[in-house]
């Protein structure tokens, strides 16, 4: 049987927030980010049209 490891909610939030780091044409400043029971959560507002479209993260 495989299991999958645990990876807990900082541990998700840590990576997410990596990865934005990386997004082109985004202010994270004004991104918020939260995660639940390992639901990820993004607001906030961009006037940047292509930061509005979606992209893989790959380490999470």
């Amino acid at each position: 049987m495989t299991t999958t490891p645990h990876i807990t909610d900082a541990e998700i939030k840590s990576r997410v927030q990596l990865e934005l780091r990386w997004a082109p044409n985004l202010n994270t400043t004004q991104v918020g980010l939260a995660v639940t029971d390992g639901s990820v959560t993004l607001s906030g507002d961009s006037s940047e049209t292509r930061s509005r479209t979606r992209w893989p993260l790959s380490s999470v």
